[in-house]
């Protein structure tokens, strides 16, 4: 398994796009490590939103990735953010797309986006980088403004 540092090598020139393939490729191998049965997998949390290990793999895998690679960057999604100060960036994250079906053993994946940090908010026009991965298939899809 490589490490955060390794795996951010091969993506350093890439600016804000390089981090979200790092986290993504990071994220990727944390998932196929996972080993939960099938009783573990979907959990209710307090608001009755499916949430499973899946989710928690893939939103402290992307809070750890940042914090070894020494960015920081504040983490924003549906399981929670991350408390850091100064942040450089914005990562916004939906963990689990499409829990359900990766419940059901169809597609899902994960999104991700990054934006400058500001402490008034983030707009759509800040966000300067998006990476979708279909986790079931293998596939990446990039955008970058």
């Amino acid at each position: 398994m490589e490490s955060a540092v390794q795996i951010q090598q091969r993506y350093e020139n890439l600016g804000p796009v390089g981090y979200l393939l790092g986290v993504n490729d990071f994220l990727t191998q944390k998932v196929r490590a996972l080993n939960v049965s099938p009783s573990d997998f979907v959990k209710k949390d307090d608001t009755g939103d499916l949430v499973t290990q899946l989710d928690r793999c893939v939103h402290d895998s992307v809070i750890n990735y940042f914090k070894a690679i020494g960015v920081p960057a504040a983490i924003l999604g549906e399981e929670g953010q991350s408390n850091i100060s100064n942040p450089k960036y914005a990562i916004l994250l939906d963990e689990i797309e499409g829990t359900q079906n990766a419940v059901n053993g169809l597609d899902y994946g994960t999104n991700l986006a990054i934006a400058r940090y500001d402490n008034y908010g983030i707009r759509v026009r800040d966000i300067s980088g998006a990476v979708v991965t279909n986790l079931r298939k293998d596939t990446v899809f990039v955008g970058e403004r």
